[in-house]
């Protein structure tokens, strides 16, 4: 086969010789360019926006129907993306199609280089496309699609369960899909957060826990799960509250009521070792291993901060060190700005106080930065 190619030009048209001065394209063509490492020529006709493909033996391959053509990678291949209009579509370096042109593609090809897949979606929905399979690996059924990361941005739970390639949503159901192109499970709900390199999941109204193979690490008996700031896992079960430890048994017992607050900081998680819990309606605060450590007296209780909590004891406001002693609070501001910030500086008094030995009727020294 000859393997050289030259221009001709006529006028405004161009077309291609070989070697052997053997006319391959006819001049006319507005334009004529040779995709490096392939035996295809990337032609646009006379009087027309659109581009085409023809061989080296000067047969048409596809079309001059499509407005753009490139020569793309993906893990070291050449391939051939063709669009037209909003939908695109793959051939490989011979021209065959791969992916035909209906589909839309959800960012370039090198922009992902290293992946063997691209998302794209049709009609609306959702898949995914393997570049090695050459198919459809996740059919384009889906309402939604979160295919596995490779930014940080993006959620932690796949780095937890490495052979988690997908989560997707039809309906109210949530498909999950395996790195082997597997449909695994489905739920009525899965969580994007990381429980521990688990994925909290939701059958029949119920929460559980899955783990990075699949498995069930916690049965589906919770009302709700939540990871706390330690990594410790909140749950709720017939309307008492408990907690599990990261190795996900039982550090807490399930005794206590109230609900989890998240986005608060001052409900419901770990702050210097003690958690504010509820028990007959009252607050008190407990250990990571279980012990009731200060009295469940309290209307309100928030976590500790500088060895301090804000609580609130027969309708009065105040703090409490982590002995339970209670000091009432001096001043209080209608403004709640205010009221906050007055709180912090108290916090931050009496944090220094225990730094200085100081009792808490004693002034903490103006240049103690010094």
């Amino acid at each position: 086969m000859c393997t050289s190619f030259f221009t001709i030009s006529n006028g405004n048209y161009c077309g291609i010789v070989d070697e052997n001065q053997k006319e391959i394209l006819p001049c006319i063509f507005t334009f004529v360019s040779i995709f490096t490492g392939t035996s295809l020529f990337c032609v646009r006709k006379t009087n027309s926006l659109k581009f085409g493909l023809y061989n080296f033996e000067g047969k048409e391959v596809l079309p001059c129907d499509y407005d753009t053509i490139s020569l793309e990678n993906k893990l070291g291949n050449q391939y051939i993306q063709i669009r037209q209009g909003h939908c695109f579509g793959i051939l490989d370096i011979n021209g065959k199609v791969i992916l035909p042109c209906k589909y839309a593609l959800h960012y370039r090809m090198w922009e992902r280089d290293f992946l063997d897949y691209v998302k794209i979606s049709k009609n609306g929905k959702y898949g995914l496309f393997s570049f090695s399979e050459k198919r459809e690996t996740i059919p384009c059924i889906y309402d939604s699609l979160e295919e596995r990361p490779h930014y940080t941005s993006l959620s932690d739970i796949f780095h937890g369960i490495p052979s988690l390639m997908a989560i997707c949503k039809r309906g109210n159901t949530f498909d999950i899909w395996d790195n082997r192109w597997t449909l695994c499970d489905s739920f009525e709900e899965f969580s994007m957060e990381d429980f521990n390199g688990c994925a909290r999941v939701k059958n029949d109204g119920k929460f559980g826990l899955i783990d990075k193979d699949f498995n069930m690490a916690l049965p589906f008996e919770y009302d709700e799960l939540y990871v706390m700031n330690n990594n410790y896992i909140w749950a709720k079960k017939n309307g008492k509250v408990g907690i599990f430890d990261t190795a996900l048994q039982i550090a807490i017992p399930f005794k206590y009521e109230g609900d989890y607050e998240r986005g608060t900081f001052d409900k419901a998680d770990f702050r210097e070792g003690l958690v504010p819990l509820m028990k007959n309606g009252k607050y008190g605060y407990v250990s990571e291993t279980g012990v009731e450590v200060i009295d469940f007296i309290y209307s309100s209780a928030g976590n500790f901060w500088m060895n301090t909590a804000n609580v609130v004891l027969n309708g009065i406001s105040g703090t409490i060190d982590k002995m339970g002693r209670f000091k009432k609070k001096r001043v209080r501001f209608l403004d709640d700005s205010d009221y906050q910030q007055q709180l912090h500086d108290e916090l931050v008094q009496d944090g220094l106080r225990d730094a200085f030995g100081l009792s808490s009727e004693d002034e903490v020294p103006n240049d103690w930065s010094d």
